[in-house]
């Protein structure tokens, strides 16, 4: 079992995806193939922003943790996408190094009469 195919039955018991990249990559998973052949055999989309637009989760997942965040967007994507398609995911599934600063905290100068 490849670490990154699906498990058995699970192709199966999907329907078809429609839209290029995954489209393609699907198809390739249903007919045996696996990553990263899956994004390279027969898809013409596997340098577009597929992989980009569903990287922000792993950021979210991974916060504090760049690296760990790019490292599961490049698992993800080599599944879809190849080069630049792999790239923009990876740069965009980087968290911020540190987290965003509090919002201010209102006080009152006086208690109401």
């Amino acid at each position: 079992h490849h670490p990154l195919r699906p498990p058995a039955g699970w192709t199966n018991s999907r329907p078809a995806a429609r839209s290029p990249p995954s489209g393609f990559a699907y198809r390739n998973l249903l007919q045996g193939l696996t990553p990263p052949h899956t994004a390279t055999h027969r898809n013409p989309f596997r340098e577009w922003i597929g992989a980009l637009i569903r990287a922000d989760i792993h950021g979210w997942t991974h916060p504090g943790a760049p690296a760990a965040a790019a490292e599961q967007a490049h698992r993800d994507a080599v599944l879809t996408h190849t080069a630049n398609g792999v790239y923009g995911a990876m740069f965009i599934a980087r968290p911020s190094p540190k987290p965003p600063p509090a919002p201010p905290t209102y006080t009152t100068a006086c208690a109401p009469a």
